[in-house]
């Protein structure tokens, strides 16, 4: 079984906090991320309570399928 519990909480915050956010914290270099959802036609995965992602990192490339479990927990698998 998957025993990495990982916890997330998403924010939506004004540009104000934003630039805060950004310039208290001495970041060095900037990464591009990009992430490709993927469903069929019909939404099958969507309706199921998941998702199917690529996200590519520079040259790196990483499969994830999530599966929600309840309202505030998913399974994620890499």
């Amino acid at each position: 079984m998957y025993d990495n519990i990982e916890r997330e909480l998403k924010l939506l915050i004004n540009e104000k906090i934003y630039n805060e956010l950004l310039h208290s914290y001495d970041f060095h270099n900037s990464i591009t991320q990009t992430n490709t959802y993927f469903d069929t036609e019909n939404q099958d995965v969507k309706k199921q309570r998941g998702a199917v992602r690529i996200r590519t990192i520079q040259d790196k490339k990483i499969f994830t399928l999530k599966i929600r479990k309840d309202e505030y927990t998913h399974y994620e698998f890499e």
